[in-house]
């Protein structure tokens, strides 16, 4: 079990049995720190929702969020961040975990996407044009032109938006990361945005916002002048 299906099952289900994921766990500390630490923050939002919320304050949140994603799994994990978010609200309780992860801001939710997703950098996939260009499909978009040799492409969830996820090689062999994101009224996306590590800036196109992150402005920029010459979507 690679570090990307390791993560990505702990987030699913924090107290899972699965023996492949329990072994992945018993061959590295850091992996079994991790675990720990989501389990332990899965059982914080499990205590919280016993505290009493306001009336109506549960049904309107559970409506909000079933408009927003369509699994059940994806529906269970946001209510659960919705919910205690809502409840350290009103409990003058501030966690950061969760205030990054229910931000509105893409530009914050970019950078912290990148820093706990790091392992994605070092995968080499060898994506092709016509791959990539099949996935940017469901979005109306397309590469008009090859923008270099992708090393990993998939869909994630981005702020609830189902979203692509691109790595690509730029200036010095740094790996920089590109996000596709369907337009949305709810979420803001700055023209730049930064944190002690990471920089980023934001393409609007009609039909949606692409968000490139790198470690160097060199970098970036390059990847974001191959992208605005390269991409475009339906209108």
């Amino acid at each position: 079990m690679d570090e990307l299906e390791f993560r990505r099952t702990i987030y699913a289900d924090p107290h899972s049995q699965d023996p492949a994921l329990i072994k992945a766990a018993s061959e590295d500390p850091k992996r079994q720190q991790f675990w720990q630490e989501v389990k332990s923050l899965d059982n914080k939002v499990d205590r919280a929702l016993e505290v009493d919320v306001p009336e109506g304050l549960s049904e309107r949140l559970i409506w909000r969020q079933s408009m927003q994603v369509d699994r059940q799994s994806q529906r269970r994990h946001r209510w659960h961040i919705a919910v205690a978010a809502s409840v350290a609200f009103f409990l003058g309780v501030t966690v950061t975990q969760w205030q990054n992860r229910v931000s509105s801001n893409l530009g914050d939710h970019a950078l912290a996407h990148v820093r706990h997703e790091t392992q994605a950098l070092d995968i080499n996939e060898r994506v092709s044009p016509a791959q990539v260009n099949a996935k940017l499909a469901s979005f109306g978009g397309q590469f008009s032109e090859a923008i270099g040799q992708l090393t990993f492409a998939n869909f994630c969830t981005f702020e609830g938006l189902t979203s692509l996820h691109l790595i690509l090689p730029a200036a010095e062999g740094e790996r920089v990361t590109v996000f596709i994101v369907p337009h949305s009224e709810a979420h803001q996306a700055p023209a730049r945005f930064a944190d002690n590590q990471f920089q980023g800036r934001t393409l609007a196109f009609s039909t949606a916002e692409v968000l490139v992150v790198g470690e160097h402005p060199k970098a970036v920029e390059e990847v974001e002048q191959k992208v605005r010459q390269s991409l475009s979507f339906r209108t």
